[in-house]
């Protein structure tokens, strides 16, 4: 490879004494500063582009390709910053065409005619060539040569002696001198430009260089619009032109070439129109000065080129030349680079999976510098460059996060995470989590490469939405599908009421909080066993001294909790949405069955007739008197649903039921009121002759452990057919703080035998109620039951109780004496009153106390 600006005729070393033309001592020192930086620029080339060099047609393989493409590039960049702040003259041609030459002669330099007609510089031309003139159909140059034309155009020029384009020095080659045309250029403040045409090649092949010419100049400048608008700033130069007809030996003038010059034939649409944009700006010269007075001479060529008007900023327009070929060959560069890329990327993939080993395949940090080296490319600095390389660096690390996410995407196919079996749910998006977390490996590695950094971002910002709503998907399922089963297990307590379908509303209403309740509780648990389980795992992690699993770990802990937030929230969701669902339902049951009853023959308003219409009054009396009316189950539905629905029933004192036979269906309507929180204010309930079993008691009792009617003290629940287990649910309830203000219990002519009264005492006893009247008469207590309230009184824990009745039961007689005697004993103190009569028969009103 020849020295990049050799001078033909290099100074010789002469001493300091020896007689040397004045006009040489400029010229030698020139030589002798510049040709340490020439031998420079050669030495930095690294040996395989001087390899490509020596050998053209030399294979390169991708990688080396690039590297020569973009060392080339490099080269030539620390070249064309000698073009900074200049005026430059960009000299442009085909290789061949007499650039170097026509700078010489700009220069000063004298030419003569060599063998095979080939112009030289004279040996005693006084200014030794400024540009190397190579003569063959290879560039001597490698990248713009920049020279310092202070002495022939003024001061603050240089002249820019540009590669031949249409070489055959190798793609690399070709496209490297076609991005330093560009940066030299961009370097300077100004640009004109002079394009040097081979006479020759205006009629060879149909003006094929000339058309090739035109199409680089066009590529230069970008369009056909740049070119018209700065064709002031470009001049035509024809060299090698004949002084005189080959034929005729006539004179040839610049008018028969311009004929031929400017000839369309050969030329498609958009170099024609170049061709047309620059025919004013044509000349023919010759480097012995010869042509008729139409022909430039040098001084004339010199005033011509100060004289073109200079293109201000031209980083701004000019780009860089890439032919048809080039582009072919670097789309093909880059699309191998590009499957290298991605090769790397599918190993990085398959190491993060677990199926290669840390060592046997390259990391994410390899591939992000392969992608580095791929966008080196971009030094070319045009935009089918920037875009292919741009883009191929993209696709690849775009197909790679696509292809990492794939388990993320999986989550939303074929029904995913749709509950069927919810230990394989989980595996997938433990699968899907460790998918984000090697894209997060590779996010990191790239980084630094913003081309990618923010689209990969994007993708990622989406995959991970996509997996928290898979999460939110499952969490939800999970919690809805928790609810759900609570639900049924809640609907299968509440059961089937003996007042119908309908009726299960009222219930399930009641049922709700308490199941809402338990679920929340449910809940509480989970997450304090996760949280055990998540510091156990970690404990174990941590004495393993292995950093990168106790990250993971923390990552999937965090997703677990976010999990079982979501599922609780989801759960809760259902149930507030099922809550209000309930409520609304209740109300339009309620409103049908209020509709219904209204002049329904017989109904409810029939059998209590002017007195019932009270209950409808804005002030309803305190003592509702429902007694002996007939009221049936159905009626007493009625009844609650009013004192549920009314609140000015909720100021209702005493309630009267007496002597209706609703039974334990009936009953269990009132005891709904109450949970409900209905009769909130009531202190007296008359439940005589009703038909009250067990059941219909054990319903009641529960309301009123849950809080129903607190402020009652008196409650008359004679001639039903209560037993102990009726008793024993009431004793429990009182015994848990129900009726705290109880004072007056009426229990006779019943079924209630000595576990019963035994049940009542405890409870009486445990609970601290002030119970002042107890009846019983005419039950089946026995000498058990007998005996244990005997104890309660004599141990001094009904000290309340003033008065007691138990005659009529089996127990012995001096037993239920002994017991009455201990009452009256203790209530002593009291004024003189008279023993009651033990109820035995049936009244007709509703007892006072």
């Amino acid at each position: 490879f020849p020295l990049i600006g050799r001078p033909k005729c290099v100074a010789p070393q002469v001493p300091v004494q020896s007689t040397i033309s004045p006009t040489l001592l400029p010229v030698l020192a020139a030589a002798a500063l510049s040709l340490p930086r020439m031998q420079a620029d050669a030495a930095s080339l690294d040996p395989i582009t001087k390899k490509l060099l020596a050998s053209p047609g030399l294979e390169l393989s991708p990688a080396e390709s690039r590297a020569c493409l973009v060392r080339c590039i490099a080269h030539g960049e620390a070249v064309a910053s000698r073009a900074a702040g200049k005026r430059i003259v960009v000299v442009l041609g085909n290789t061949g065409a007499g650039k170097s030459a026509f700078i010489n002669y700009l220069h000063g330099c004298k030419f003569q005619y060599e063998e095979e007609d080939k112009m030289v510089v004279r040996d005693d031309s006084e200014l030794e060539e400024l540009m190397r003139i190579g003569h063959t159909n290879r560039s001597e140059t490698f990248s713009p040569q920049v020279e310092d034309a202070t002495d022939s155009l003024g001061s603050g020029f240089a002249y820019a002696d540009c590669p031949g384009f249409l070489d055959n020095r190798g793609f690399e080659i070709n496209v490297a001198n076609a991005a330093n045309v560009r940066h030299t250029v961009c370097a300077a403040s100004s640009a004109v430009v002079v394009v040097v045409v081979n006479y020759y090649s205006l009629r060879a092949d149909r003006g094929k260089g000339l058309h090739d010419l035109l199409r680089i100049l066009l590529s230069l400048f970008g369009s056909v619009e740049q070119v018209e608008a700065h064709a002031p700033s470009v001049l035509l130069a024809i060299s090698q032109a004949p002084v005189t007809h080959p034929e005729t030996g006539a004179a040839m003038s610049i008018e028969r070439y311009l004929r031929t010059l400017l000839s369309p034939s050969g030329l498609d649409t958009a170099t024609g129109e170049v061709l047309h944009a620059l025919s004013g700006r044509v000349c023919v010269f010759h480097l012995l000065g010869r042509g008729d007075s139409s022909w430039l001479t040098r001084d004339a060529l010199l005033e011509r080129v100060r004289g073109l008007p200079p293109i201000g900023t031209p980083s701004s327009l000019f780009q860089s030349v890439l032919g048809s070929e080039d582009r072919e060959r670097l789309r093909a560069l880059i699309a191998a680079l590009g499957k290298d890329l991605r090769e790397c990327l599918s190993r990085c993939e398959l190491r993060v999976r677990g199926q290669l080993g840390a060592t046997s395949a390259a990391g994410f940090g390899e591939a992000a510098r392969l992608a580095a080296e791929l966008l080196e490319l971009r030094v070319v600095e045009h935009g089918f460059v920037s875009s292919l390389v741009e883009g191929e660096v993209l696709a690849a690390a775009r197909e790679s996060v696509a292809s990492q996410v794939a388990p993320v995407d999986a989550l939303f196919l074929d029904g995913g995470l749709d509950g069927g079996d919810d230990a394989a749910d989980g595996e997938r998006l433990e699968e899907a989590r460790g998918a984000l977390r090697g894209v997060g490996e590779l996010l990191t590695a790239f980084a630094g490469i913003d081309v990618v950094r923010e689209p990969l971002q994007a993708l990622v910002a989406q995959a991970e939405a996509r997996l928290a709503s898979a999460e939110e998907r499952r969490a939800e399922a999970r919690g809805r599908r928790e609810m759900a089963a609570a639900l049924q297990q809640t609907l299968r307590t509440v059961g089937s009421h003996a007042l119908g379908e309908e009726y299960n509303v009222v219930r399930e209403v009641l049922a709700l909080p308490r199941a809402v309740a338990a679920a929340r509780e449910g809940q509480a648990r989970r997450q304090r066993a996760l949280e055990r389980a998540h510091a156990e795992q970690l404990g174990a992690l941590g004495e393993s001294g292995v950093a990168v699993r106790p990250r993971e770990a923390e990552d999937r802990h965090a997703a677990e909790r976010r999990e079982e937030v979501l599922r609780s929230a989801a759960a809760d969701a259902a149930w507030e949405a099922h809550i209000a669902a309930a409520a609304d339902r209740l109300r339009r049951r309620d409103v049908d069955l209020l509709q219904r009853e209204e002049g329904r023959a017989g109904g409810f308003w029939e059998k209590v007739g002017q007195g019932g219409q009270a209950l409808r009054a804005s002030a309803p009396p305190a003592f509702v008197d429902l007694s002996r009316k007939g009221l049936t189950p159905r009626d007493l539905d009625v009844v609650a649903t009013l004192l549920r629905t009314l609140p000015p029933l909720a100021d209702v004192r005493a309630l009267a039921l007496s002597g209706n036979g609703f039974a334990d269906a009936g009953a269990s309507a009132l005891a709904d009121a109450g949970a409900h929180g209905a009769l909130a204010a009531l202190e007296r309930l008359f439940l005589d002759n009703v038909g009250l079993a067990d059941g219909g008691l054990a319903e009641l009792a529960a309301a009123l452990a849950g809080g129903a009617m607190p402020r009652i003290h008196f409650v008359d629940l004679t001639r039903n057919g209560i037993g102990d287990g009726g008793v024993a649910a009431l004793a429990d309830a009182i015994r848990g703080g129900a009726l705290p203000q109880l004072q007056t219990l009426y229990l006779y002519n019943n079924r209630v035998g000595s576990a019963g009264l035994a049940a009542l005492v405890d409870a009486l006893c445990a609970s601290g109620c002030r119970l002042e009247k107890l009846y019983v008469d005419n039950n089946q207590v026995g000498e058990a039951g007998v005996a244990a309230l005997v104890r309660a009184v004599e141990g001094g824990h009904l000290r309340s109780l003033r008065s007691l009745h138990l005659s009529g039961n089996p127990a012995p007689a001096d037993l239920v004496q002994a017991a009455v005697q201990a009452v009256e004993g203790q209530a002593a103190g009291d004024a003189p009153r008279k023993r009651p009569a033990p109820q035995t028969r049936d009244i007709e009103a509703p007892p006072v106390d």
